[in-house]
């Protein structure tokens, strides 16, 4: 029986990729997660290797933005559930606000109350996070939770396949599409090199900046690769 409901979210998913308005099967999985779990208003599966992350699909800007919040901020559920290879439940993010304050404050103006973050990995292999949000507290229960997981399952075995394939083509989809994760990559070396610090210290003063002025993390970055800013002038400007 259970193989047989596994099967049936898989072709969920397939179904999704087949859609006229399909993004890819990355989106496909976040979308079939909105339509088969309850109470589950947006989701998105984040990808992290080598140092890089990206978004490789969402059910809608709500959840990108979200995930968007977590990066600049450098805290909240999808990071530790990435770091622990565990689930992250939260059922009330008010609440649970003292475990990530700096996300707390940032997403729940944007009308985010619950969030699961259920890791993507293959034994000691971490692979990214499938991130579901609600606009309502609450648990999941007993059986969307085991939906939700065998979700991140197929989920994972998807993203395996596509690490297969790009590298039997000799590519590799993570570096390809890095996009404005890999512009915080380059904005956080130059950050270093300007202030004569770490690269650690420097992403920090770059996220600690974009919260500040209540930018993401990626339009600041951007700006120090042009040279709009630049952290060691007084003023801020080039």
């Amino acid at each position: 029986m259970e193989g047989q409901h596994r099967d049936l979210l898989w072709r969920i998913i397939a179904e999704s990729v087949e859609a006229p308005t399909a993004d890819g099967w990355a989106a496909a999985v976040c979308v079939a997660c909105v339509s088969v779990l309850p109470g589950v208003d947006a989701a998105a599966l984040t990808v992290r290797a080598d140092g890089v992350q990206e978004t490789w699909g969402s059910s809608d800007e709500w959840a990108e933005e979200l995930e968007q919040l977590q990066y600049t901020v450098g805290e909240g559920p999808s990071f530790e559930a990435s770091a622990t290879a565990r689930q992250v439940l939260v059922p009330d993010l008010a609440a649970d606000s003292g475990r990530w304050p700096g996300f707390a404050q940032a997403a729940l103006p944007v009308g985010l109350a619950a969030m699961f973050a259920f890791p993507l990995h293959l034994g000691a292999i971490r692979l990214g996070v499938l991130d579901l949000y609600r606009r309502h507290p609450g648990r999941l229960p007993s059986r969307e939770l085991t939906d939700a997981t065998v979700l991140a399952n197929l989920a994972t075995v998807a993203v395996l396949e596509q690490a297969r394939q790009d590298k039997a083509a000799g590519d590799s989809q993570l570096s390809r599409h890095a996009g404005p994760y890999q512009e915080v990559s380059i904005a956080t070396g130059m950050l270093a090199v300007q202030l004569e610090i770490g690269l650690v210290e420097a992403l920090a003063r770059l996220r600690s900046r974009a919260f500040a002025e209540g930018r993401s993390v990626h339009e600041l970055a951007r700006d120090v690769i042009e040279r709009k800013i630049r952290f060691d002038d007084p003023n801020g400007e080039a």
